[in-house]
């Protein structure tokens, strides 16, 4: 055997090799695992959505049973800390980038949502921090929130950041058009358009609730100086930069360390406000601290997803031919700006217009919003593309599945039927042919590709009907 299939046989892949020690329940989540003399941490948590910081009395709780220390704003402050979170500088309207207000890692003047992080309590077991926690006092000035994205950008509503005007993070649209002759040529298509139907669609606000809620252990090795947080993350690699950005020191200077993870779709790929005083208090006392998010925390401090509201407008000729499209978005960004929040609203749904469909004008714009809530969003949100081209079709009195083949771009549609269509469902569809012609729509059109009538069988019209919207 040659060296180099040598090399190859070695590289080969022999099988998942997770399977067996999850089957046996021997994973390694994040509560799994606690060092000997481990602390336990818990946080104080804002009951407001928007208030100011009056005063924090910690006294009762130091003095508590098994304390071993409370942590606020003040005790950071002289790390000299830096924001957490920042939103990625992707270019919006004018050039303009994301607005990323400073997100402390324990709230300092104000808190900007519900769950926001304000003292944390380190103790010898995590009863004893929770009991603790329960004596912290925080006296608050209620404010005035806004909790909906669209109330947000209204005239008159509470203004979240002041570098944020109309609490717009970040303002967006595509494609470029720097003259404005895209801008003039969509308008004129909507200004001679036989017909136009609109569509409004409401994203609603999700919750991830992943099998395995959040958690942390934090530990600091003085002889190496260097911290290590063993936490579930989506990339280490991304997130301890993110963290060590946050605390001001060199990647190098902390180890991440991630095993089994229970679930995150998108929530646990950044650094959250509780990783920062857990690391800066396990330098501070020389133990390892740990941390565990219970599931009413996980509701109102892990990053959700989606909450946004789509107005979608579409212009058609007499003959029902799509000429142009618009599509409006208002986006929920949460209280702060946590790193590709703005790509859900913006090139991830630019990304996917007009799909298959020949539209010769398009147009998104986005509006990323401030507003006293969790961060989000994660998760791609719902298109309005099927209810819009619907619509039309009902307008025009057409069938919906022969108007869709229709309206696709030829070579496109074309394309996607070769790599979609397997050939039982080609035979089904010789069979459905009558005198070379498929039934699109009201009227039929030629598909071409599609052979004489060949046999065909129950298997082949039973596949068919997961492509009905292929068939007359």
């Amino acid at each position: 055997m040659t060296q180099s299939a040598a090399a190859s046989n070695d590289d080969a892949w022999n099988g998942r090799v997770e399977d067996d020690a999850l089957l046996r329940g021997q994973g390694r989540f994040g509560d799994d695992v606690k060092p000997d003399g481990t602390l336990a941490a818990y946080f104080v948590r804002s009951p407001h959505a928007f208030a100011k910081i009056v005063r924090i009395d910690v006294a009762a709780a130091k003095s508590a049973p098994g304390v071993v220390a409370v942590l606020t704003a003040t005790d950071l402050s002289d790390a000299h800390y830096h924001s957490i979170s920042h939103g990625h500088p992707i270019p919006g309207r004018g050039g303009k980038t994301a607005v990323s207000p400073h997100r402390p890692s324990l709230a300092e003047t104000r808190v900007m949502h519900v769950g926001e992080p304000v003292a944390m309590v380190v103790a010898k077991t995590a009863a004893a921090a929770q009991d603790a926690a329960d004596k912290v006092v925080v006296d608050y000035e209620e404010l005035s929130p806004v909790t909906d994205a669209r109330a947000a950008v209204k005239q008159g509503a509470p203004q979240l950041w002041p570098e944020a005007p109309g609490n717009i993070g970040f303002d967006w649209t595509a494609p470029p058009d720097p003259e404005g002759k895209k801008q003039a040529a969509l308008e004129r298509a909507f200004k001679e358009a036989a017909h136009v139907v609109r569509v409004e669609l409401v994203n609603q606000r999700l919750v991830v609730a992943s099998l395995e809620a959040r958690s942390a252990t934090a530990s600091y090795d003085a002889a190496a100086k260097q911290f290590m947080l063993r936490v579930g993350t989506q990339g280490v690699a991304s997130v301890r930069g993110q963290i060590a950005g946050a605390m001001n020191i060199k990647p190098e200077e902390l180890r991440l360390l991630t095993e089994d993870v229970g679930g995150a779709f998108g929530m646990k790929g950044w650094c959250y406000p509780e990783y920062v005083p857990m690391l800066h208090a396990a330098r501070a006392v020389g133990k390892p601290i740990h941390w565990a998010s219970t599931r009413s925390e996980a509701f109102v401090t892990d990053n959700q997803g989606r909450d946004s509201f789509w107005t979608v407008e579409l212009a058609l000729n007499s003959r029902g031919r799509f000429q142009a499209l618009r599509v409006d978005c208002i986006g929920n960004l949460g209280a702060y700006f946590t790193g590709v929040a703005h790509f859900v609203f913006t090139t991830h749904v630019s990304g996917c217009l007009p799909t298959v469909y020949d539209i010769p004008h398009a147009q998104v714009n986005t509006r990323c919003v401030f507003k006293h809530a969790a961060d989000g969003p994660l998760s791609r949100c719902r298109t309005a593309g099927g209810q819009l081209s619907d619509r039309a079709r009902h307008r025009r009195g057409r069938r919906c599945h022969g108007d869709r083949c229709r309206r696709a771009a030829p070579a496109q549609f074309d394309q996607a039927r070769e790599d979609s269509v397997h050939d039982g469902v080609r035979k089904h569809l010789r069979q459905r042919r009558v005198s070379g012609r498929l039934r699109a729509g009201a009227q039929g059109r030629r598909l071409p590709g599609i052979p004489r009538p060949q046999e065909g069988g129950e298997k082949a019209r039973q596949a068919a009907r997961h492509w009905h919207w292929l068939l007359p």
